[in-house]
């Protein structure tokens, strides 16, 4: 049951047309108030980087639920927000029922989290850590060099590297280089060349389904010949 309150809301939100649609979409609301300062209000709207700043100086601050509203997502970005207490990750794309319904969670204090990157979160918490040493193989991998130029620039031995991109793969449940480049970015792991969760192909699966053990086969032959 729904609180009998007025809900308060604000929109912090740095690109001013989506601030504008999320606006539009509670004036109509019943219940709802939106307000121009955040001060006063159950609720904030806010793109990722002014959550950050709010949330930072927040210790000793007395502030409104955070709900981060953004165009696109990284692991990273996503576990970043939620560690810093925003309640709340919503990608802008998403229809406006669910917006409102998030908005009615944070009141209560229930996180809301896009589909998308409640898989996105669970892929975080369920993979394996890379290595430093892993990271260094696959962000050479992923700026487009062979194995060979990998092992001269870590000064490695190249077998060593072909046993990083082993691991790499395993950790990743990648199929070959490119799969786990792409992976890796939308997880948030290629530092500086982070790719939104929204800006990358999904590797859908080819052809008619395959029995467990018949995936394996050919999972193992792929990363033999990636090697």
């Amino acid at each position: 049951m729904e609180p009998t309150a007025v809900l308060r809301i604000a929109v912090m939100h740095r690109q001013e047309l989506l601030a504008a649609g999320l606006a539009a979409i509670f004036v109509r609301q019943p219940g709802i108030d939106v307000v121009e300062a955040a001060g006063a209000v159950d609720v904030l709207l806010a793109d990722l980087d002014t959550a950050l700043r709010l949330l930072a100086g927040a210790p000793g601050r007395t502030l409104p639920r955070i709900v981060v509203v953004a165009q696109q997502a990284t692991q990273a970005e996503l576990r970043g927000a939620l560690r810093q207490g925003a309640i709340g990750y919503l990608l802008a794309d998403r229809p406006a029922a669910e917006i409102v319904d998030a908005v009615h969670k944070a009141r209560r204090g229930q996180r809301h989290l896009s589909e998308p990157l409640t898989q996105l979160l669970l892929e975080d918490m369920l993979g394996e850590r890379l290595t430093p040493r892993e990271g260094d193989v696959l962000r050479l991998a992923a700026a487009g060099l062979a194995n060979k130029v990998i092992a001269s620039r870590l000064e490695i031995e190249l077998g060593t590297v072909k046993c990083h991109m082993r691991s790499i793969l395993d950790k990743l449940d990648a199929d070959n280089r490119t799969e786990a480049v792409l992976i890796a970015g939308r997880r948030g792991l290629l530092s500086g060349a982070a790719q939104p969760l929204s800006a990358l192909p999904r590797m859908l699966p080819s052809g008619p389904p395959q029995s467990g053990l018949l995936r394996a086969s050919r999972r193992t032959s792929q990363r033999s010949a990636a090697m």
